[in-house]
């Protein structure tokens, strides 16, 4: 029971807020008008950003009861906030791929009826679709910065290179190749003449292939992701079924010698999801 209420109090200070954030976490509580979705995603948010800081918060109290329940509760935390991760890179690489490709489909329409390189590209960073996610921010941000390097005359190629290069830093998949396509054409229609509609056009076929084979690899992958989080649920399941049973394995998981294969078992969990991980990722790329 000490070692239970010593991890459940290191949980609440976990997530614990101080006291200007208790205020902000009040006034979004009560939200007053359609902003409540907006409210209740930086809630979430918020939330997110405490249980990434301060992560290790339950199993370093743990520790101070019991050195293997501790090492048992930090390795479940450890695994918990990795999976969290890869599932955001994850997101974030599809949105932002989305994003590029709505884009690109709105700047060759603008290039399309005749509008200036430059035109097209600061209406493409208007499109109401970017602005509704993160991804699509950044997105619209950097036409922005290419319509105003070609509005100055400076080196468009140049930026868009360093946006991939960014992109390819940030795990962004094949955001970082479009930019790089992007600035090649740019470069091909300026150097050679060629109408720049025509060569985005074919980038933007490019990209809207690209996009459906990686949301079909992704649908593909979603089956051996939910294998994995069933067979990491099944060791709890067999200890609440021995519970129930009356084998009583929670006495003996929590002895001082059981907690030492609680942590060996909890150790060989995380080790396979992450090798999961790693398998549906290398799929992903």
């Amino acid at each position: 029971m000490t070692a239970m209420a010593v991890l459940l109090v290191s949980c609440a200070f976990a997530v614990w807020p101080s006291s200007a954030a208790a205020s902000r976490t009040r006034a979004l509580l009560r939200p007053k008008t359609c902003a409540g979705e907006h409210a209740r995603r930086v809630r979430t948010a918020g939330l997110a950003r405490l249980a990434e800081k301060f992560w290790w918060a339950p199993g370093g109290g743990a520790l101070l009861v019991h050195p293997a329940l501790g090492c048992t509760v930090l390795l479940l935390a450890a695994s918990a906030r990795a999976a969290w991760r890869a599932r955001v890179r994850r997101l974030r690489r599809r949105e932002h791929e989305a994003a590029v490709q709505a884009a690109l489909m709105a700047v060759v329409d603008e290039l399309r009826v005749g509008a200036h390189p430059a035109h097209a590209f600061a209406s493409a960073a208007q499109e109401g679709a970017l602005a509704a996610t993160c991804g699509g921010r950044e997105v619209a941000r950097t036409m922005r910065e290419v319509a105003a390097r070609a509005r100055l005359g400076g080196d468009v190629g140049q930026g868009l290179r360093r946006r991939a290069a960014a992109a390819r830093s940030a795990g962004l998949g094949l955001g970082g190749a479009f930019w790089e396509r992007l600035a090649s054409c740019w470069e091909l229609s300026h150097q050679e003449g060629v109408p720049i509609a025509q060569v985005l056009g074919s980038v933007r076929a490019d990209a809207v292939q690209r996009v459906r084979f990686a949301e079909r690899a992704d649908a593909a992958l979603a089956g051996a992701r939910a294998t994995a989080k069933i067979l990491s649920g099944l060791p709890l399941l067999c200890v609440v079924l021995g519970q129930s049973l009356g084998a009583q394995p929670l006495r003996v998981l929590f002895s001082d010698s059981g907690s030492f294969l609680l942590m060996i078992g909890c150790g060989f969990l995380c080790a396979g999801l992450a090798w999961s991980r790693r398998i549906t990722a290398g799929g992903d790329r």
